[in-house]
């Protein structure tokens, strides 16, 4: 059983793993508050035939591509092709975009958090689920050498 010194040096790895993911999450956040925002929309679908490979034979599978219009500030009119061709697009759909006011054509993304930040997103979770069960981990921890000091006392 791990002394009581142990366990604090445990929760004192959890806490500066914690404040690791809440000072990437908060920076991120305020370089996410640069971005503009608009609801796009879907103005043309096609759909495209692509070579698969990735099983190790060749397939020939079929995918849509939208073609997403919106204005800018100044009026202008963007036009957004996505990278990922997920999912089914309608014409006429509602996206939610972020972009970046000085050069919207370049930095035209989904507006979704854990798209545009995956990486902090991901180290703040695990951040926040090891402080949560070093919690846990310690309580317990500290309820069996309590438990155990009493028992050698009672004897």
């Amino acid at each position: 059983m791990k002394k009581f010194t142990d366990m604090k040096l445990d929760i004192k790895i959890t806490a500066i793993s914690t404040l690791i993911g809440i000072i990437f999450l908060a920076y991120n956040i305020y370089s996410y508050r640069e971005y503009a925002s608009v609801i796009a929309t879907v103005t043309d679908v096609r759909t495209e035939t692509y070579r698969d490979n990735s099983s190790g034979t060749v397939k020939m599978k079929k995918r849509t591509v939208p073609t997403i219009t919106f204005y800018v500030s100044n009026g202008d009119s963007v036009t957004y092709l996505p990278s990922m061709h997920s999912g089914v697009w309608h014409k006429g759909e509602k996206v939610p975009l972020i972009y970046h006011p000085t050069n919207p054509d370049e930095s035209v993304t989904r507006a979704q958090f854990f798209y545009k930040f995956p990486i902090p997103s991901l180290s703040f979770a695990v951040a926040l689920i090891s402080l949560l069960l070093g919690k846990v981990i310690a309580r317990n921890k500290i309820k069996i050498a309590q438990r155990t000091k009493r028992r050698k006392q009672n004897k």
